[in-house]
């Protein structure tokens, strides 16, 4: 098979390429916190994490493959904006 490795092992990161993914944990994970695995930290249950890096999102892929973490829906806040019109007045002369 061609391409990257990681693509048959990871396939969900196919669909997130090039881009962060938001994930929520569905349980206390212990994991790596760097990329080269030298330091580790307990992701939480309902804690939210972007996911920006290639590790992290290879780390999260794996993750929602087998459950441990869903993609967290993200947030938007729309700001309506009315135009307001003024009155015009009419000088006596």
């Amino acid at each position: 098979m061609e391409g990257d490795p990681a693509e048959r092992y990871f396939p969900l990161l196919l669909k997130f390429k090039g881009e962060f993914m938001k994930i929520k944990m569905k349980q206390d994970k212990l994991a790596t916190a760097n990329e080269l695995g030298s330091s580790t930290l307990v992701y939480k249950k309902d804690s939210e994490h972007d996911m920006s890096a290639d590790w992290q999102m290879k780390l999260a892929s794996k993750w929602l493959n087998n459950g441990v973490a869903e993609q967290a829906k993200a947030v938007t806040q729309k700001k309506v904006v009315t135009e307001v019109q003024k009155k015009k007045i009419k000088k006596k002369k």
